[in-house]
């Protein structure tokens, strides 16, 4: 028998579901971000805005893919899966800037004036 070959041929498979579990990857991603940020930050409300700027990030990425005529393949995948993860590292230091600020401004002792000085 003849078989037809070659790589289209071979990784097929991995195209049939690639979707639903680039779907699947990225929620856990972003549950597990959730998680270990409200942990990190003490603050679940942060962690849910974090999320949620997440979230955005990765819907303009695959916007762009779209835009772009990059089409889903395996390494689309990896770049959308990575921008969780950047996207994450970035917006984890701006939101513990955020609640530093907002700590030391609320629970110091004294006026501005002295604390300006």
């Amino acid at each position: 028998p003849n078989y037809p070959s070659g790589v289209p041929f071979t990784f097929w498979e991995q195209y049939i579901w690639l979707k639903r579990q680039l779907l699947i990857v990225i929620s856990i991603s972003l549950a597990v971000s959730f998680v270990a940020m409200a942990i990190i930050l003490f603050n679940p409300w942060a962690a849910a805005v974090v999320v949620l700027v997440l979230v955005m990030i990765t819907v303009e990425v695959y916007g762009f893919m779209g835009l772009a005529g990059i089409k889903l393949s395996a390494v689309p995948a990896v770049t959308l899966i990575l921008s969780v993860g950047v996207g994450m590292e970035f917006t984890v230091h701006m939101s513990m800037v955020c609640c530093l600020y907002l700590v030391i401004t609320l629970f110091s002792i004294g006026s501005f004036k002295i604390r300006r000085l």
